[in-house]
């Protein structure tokens, strides 16, 4: 008959959750545990500083036509992908930049783009071209090409992109 066994089974390990929780009780319960949840604090509230540094508003604008004065302005090529993701949008870019007739400049860029709507999330690294190659292929599918013209007028820098193999330009400006 295995019911003396499992009772007493049963007992040791009532015996041991009580003693478990009256530990758990005495190292976390009122001002024991104080301090260490003090820290947390600190930690969260220096995670959300931190956030909020990377925080984007911007707004959008289509036009007609990329103006005259953006023609003459600082130009980059931009080949951007974007990685298949349900809540976390993330991209890659190939930056090339023209300067005069000298070599061109080509960077590589990841970001990560959080939260919807004129004020989001976002975190940009610069990467190699071989985290870039090695990711471009996830991106078949979701590519464009533009030339970005950038202008500062008055004080606030305007992103102009002309979309290649579309009829599409859009002006883009951040806010504080």
């Amino acid at each position: 008959d295995p019911s003396p066994g499992l009772l007493a089974i049963r007992e040791r390990l009532r015996e041991r959750a009580e003693a478990a929780f009256a530990q758990f009780n005495a190292e976390w319960s009122g001002s024991t545990s104080a301090s260490f949840f003090s820290e947390v604090d600190a930690v969260a509230t220096t995670v959300r500083g931190a956030a909020r540094a990377d925080v984007e508003i911007e707004r959008k604008y289509l036009l007609k036509s990329v103006p005259d004065e953006a023609r003459r302005a600082l130009r980059t090529d931009i080949d951007q992908g974007y990685i298949p993701g349900a809540k976390l949008h993330e991209r890659i870019r190939r930056v090339t930049i023209r300067q005069g007739t000298g070599p061109a400049d080509v960077r590589y860029y990841r970001t990560v783009k959080l939260g919807e709507g004129v004020v989001r999330t976002e975190i940009e690294e610069q990467t190699t071209e071989a985290i870039f190659d090695a990711m471009w292929p996830l991106t078949k599918g979701r590519r464009l090409r533009k030339r970005r013209y950038v202008v500062d007028h008055d004080g606030k820098t305007w992103e102009i992109d002309e979309f290649r193999r579309r009829d599409l330009i859009l002006a883009e400006i951040e806010l504080a």
